[in-house]
């Protein structure tokens, strides 16, 4: 009696499932298939990645402060008045007894005052810049890296409708032998308990790709959650003979133009520039004076012109000097800990690469015939009764593994190279 429950409870989840599996291929089917290559999707990250238009305000910014740096300070205007003449008892009196006193006056700068603040905001400006660049050059990376991801996601579910496919075309026929008494009950249920585990992997496998769908969606700027991105990638464009052909000293020579490394050399030169400024702030500030007083004590209508300058006697800017060498002192180092950095990561994956590559290629010669082919011919074998339950389990386990590992390779070869690309900064070996 507990195994007729268990039959009829089984068969249910079965029929549940295949319902469920077959309204989630139909829904796909109606979606719409966005086919996307990698220079397309790069375009359109240019275009609506709002990471991307937040830092293009950043340069704004810089533009902005170069402007203000560039301009001189304004001058300065007093007026006073006598508030009650003693002579003619008038209160504000500006008549021709009244006394006004106009003052201005002028900062002038000198010994790098105004034009070493204007060189440290231009090479702010131009770090900025490339820090704008050197974030693209990540973004980019990163959507690459989905996209080859949903690529081989999408490769591995190839491999799960071709088996759950051939299943079900077994359980279909030796559901009618089943009735017939030919076929034992048992050996039915297991080939369904195996088809129900291949569509729960399957559906793992969906749900990774609908996460990287809307991740790339968010970075590319599609609004529409209907749209199913297919990416395309020619994965022969990578060979073992191209690979042989890059030179490690080459790529480090052309990571040294890496834009992020560009920024902090010009994070230095700003940092120097800064350290002049605070020096130049040392020095005494000059004011250009003039004078005019109506009725003053020497007389009607005075002129005069003097010259105001601070004496730095106490206040020498030390601290504000100091502040600015250990400043530049950080930018050097930062820029020393990035460039090892860069060519430690640069030697890592060269060598990665030329690793995977060489795994990529014996795999081409140990596999050559098609994963549908071999599914078809074990299904073939097992209806005509030639291999047992285990075997045709086994033998379909085993194509499954294997298959996933080889595009798990793959998809690793691919993935180092867009490493490799994003490290050096250049794409030696084009993704498309």
């Amino acid at each position: 009696m507990n195994i007729t429950k268990f039959n009829i409870v089984f068969l249910i989840m079965v029929g549940i499932s295949n319902s469920t599996m077959a309204q989630g291929l139909l829904l796909a089917n109606t979606n719409k298939v966005m086919t996307l290559t990698f220079e397309k999707a790069k375009q359109m990250m240019r275009e609506h990645h709002l990471l991307l238009l937040q830092k293009k305000l950043d340069i704004e910014k810089a533009e902005a402060q170069l402007k203000q740096s560039r301009l001189y300070e304004n001058p300065t205007i007093e007026t006073m008045y006598n508030i009650n003449n003693p002579v003619t008892h008038r209160y504000f009196d500006s008549g021709y007894e009244g006394e006004i006193d106009i003052q201005i006056s002028q900062p002038i700068a000198i010994g790098g005052q105004h034009s070493q603040q204007v060189k440290s905001a231009h090479n702010q400006l131009e770090s900025t810049k490339y820090e704008f660049i050197d974030t693209e050059r990540e973004c980019i990376a990163q959507l690459y890296a989905k996209l080859i991801e949903l690529y081989y996601t999408q490769k591995k579910q190839v491999i799960y409708s071709q088996e759950l496919h051939a299943i079900q075309q077994v359980i279909n026929a030796y559901q009618e032998e089943n009735t017939k008494g030919n076929i034992s009950h048992l050996e039915l249920q297991r080939i369904k308990s195996m088809y129900l585990q291949l569509q729960k992997e399957a559906y793992d496998f969906l749900q990774q790709e609908q996460t990287l769908e809307r991740d790339i969606k968010l970075m590319i700027g599609i609004t529409d959650d209907d749209d199913k991105i297919r990416p395309t990638l020619n994965e022969d464009n990578i060979t073992e003979q191209h690979i042989q052909n890059i030179h490690i000293n080459e790529l480090l020579s052309l990571a040294k133009s890496r834009p992020d490394l560009v920024a902090q050399g010009y994070d230095v030169k700003a940092s120097e520039h800064e350290v002049k400024y605070q020096k130049a702030i040392a020095l005494p500030i000059i004011a250009l004076q003039g004078e005019y007083d109506k009725n003053g004590s020497i007389g009607h209508n005075t002129y005069l012109v003097g010259l105001s300058v601070t004496v730095p006697i106490f206040n020498h800017n030390q601290g504000n000097i100091k502040k600015a060498k250990s400043a530049l002192q950080q930018a050097v180092i930062s820029k020393q800990m990035k460039n090892q950095q860069i060519e430690a990561d640069v030697t890592t994956y060269y060598n990665l690469l030329c690793t995977q590559t060489q795994q990529v290629q014996e795999l081409k010669q140990l596999h050559n015939t098609p994963m549908k082919q071999q599914i078809d011919q074990v299904k073939e074998q097992y209806l005509k009764r030639n291999i047992s339950l285990l075997e045709f389990i086994d033998l379909y386990t085993s194509f499954k593994d294997t298959y996933l590992a080889e595009q798990d390779i793959k998809n690793q070869l691919i993935q180092t190279v867009n490493e490799l690309n994003t490290t050096v900064g250049t794409e030696i070996i084009k993704i498309k």
